[in-house]
């Protein structure tokens, strides 16, 4: 009988804590970091040269993969207090999101990075791109490069021109010049060498610096004459 007490207040005892602090009274506190060197270095190898992760798409998913769950696993551990270091994990998850195919955890992801922003320029801007090919793959049309237009058109008309004028200029200028060989060149100069001396072994900054021109070449220049 006394026993059977102890399990009912113990219980009871619980639902309380539950009741006034909430789910935070059972997590671990997390380790607050301040500045980017605090936090813990990850280091990846993809077995290819560093250019050819390009047109290999199993390598680079594995890639992906391995950035994701050391990304998150950052997240859930360190209360990161710089919001460039906040904006930039989210950035990161984001592409590897939309590489996925998951384009509701991009659109979250975004969501995130953009709340973190102080310039409204800036803020108004990001992401833009990547939600109208978002909109127009979910539209379905027959043809996608005039729907991927479209939903440019339709998520630029609402905002200021004065404040993103620059922005979209950039942007705009950005996609005239950039090409696959001139990313592949880049990558084969300054990332390759790099790889040579390490023995194949890369920081995260190279890693998610790979994924994102992966991401570009294969979501963005597609359609960079309608952008």
């Amino acid at each position: 009988m006394n026993s059977r007490f102890s399990v009912v207040a113990l219980l009871a005892s619980l639902f309380f804590i539950l009741a006034v602090f909430g789910p935070a009274a059972w997590a671990a506190e997390k380790t607050v970091i301040t500045k980017l060197d605090d936090l813990p270095r990850h280091t990846y190898k993809i077995g290819i040269k560093a250019a050819e992760i390009l047109d290999n798409e199993q390598a680079l998913m594995k890639l992906a993969g391995e950035v994701k769950k050391d990304l998150l696993d950052d997240l859930s551990k360190y209360d990161i207090q710089d919001k460039t270091t906040q904006q930039s994990f989210y950035a990161d998850l984001g592409q590897i999101a939309f590489l996925e195919g998951n384009y509701d955890v991009y659109l979250e992801n975004l969501a995130k990075r953009k709340a973190l922003e102080d310039k409204e320029a800036t803020r108004l801007v990001t992401g833009l791109l990547a939600q109208a090919y978002i909109q127009a793959k979910r539209a379905g049309g027959a043809d996608f490069p005039a729907a991927f237009r479209a939903e440019i058109k339709k998520l630029l008309t609402p905002l200021p021109f004065t404040t993103i004028e620059a922005g979209v200029k950039q942007t705009k200028s950005s996609f005239e010049i950039i090409s696959k060989a001139l990313l592949q060149g880049s990558i084969e100069a300054a990332t390759q060498p790099i790889l040579d001396k390490s023995g194949g072994e890369m920081s995260k900054d190279i890693a998610t610096s790979l994924i994102g021109s992966a991401y570009t070449v294969k979501v963005m220049l597609p359609y960079k004459e309608d952008i």
